[in-house]
């Protein structure tokens, strides 16, 4: 993992190491996601209906997440108009 921070955005970059295949990597990856975009955002229930509506394409409505750092945030995956998925996470509230 390689986390670049400045300007208030965190990049975070993965390679997987010592996978024998490619769909090893999918299996391994989160939801089978190996490419995608995160982005936090305040209220994800809110964003999700905003670009429901204007016509995106969601994995699934917003998911609580049930353990780890984020444990009791959200998260959801869209599909942007080119195809890429796009994770937006939101932190547990308190």
């Amino acid at each position: 993992f390689v986390y670049l921070k400045g300007f208030g955005i965190r990049l975070e970059l993965q390679q997987f190491y010592g996978v024998k295949d490619e769909e090893a990597v999918f299996q391994f990856g989160s939801r089978g996601i190996r490419n995608h975009l995160g982005v936090f955002v305040d209220d994800i229930h809110e964003i999700y209906q905003l670009l429901k509506q204007k016509g995106m394409q969601f994995v699934s409505p917003p998911q609580r997440i049930p353990g780890g750092p984020l444990e009791n945030g959200f998260a959801v995956y869209l599909m942007d108009p080119s195809g890429n998925q796009i994770e937006l996470l939101q932190r547990p509230k308190g």
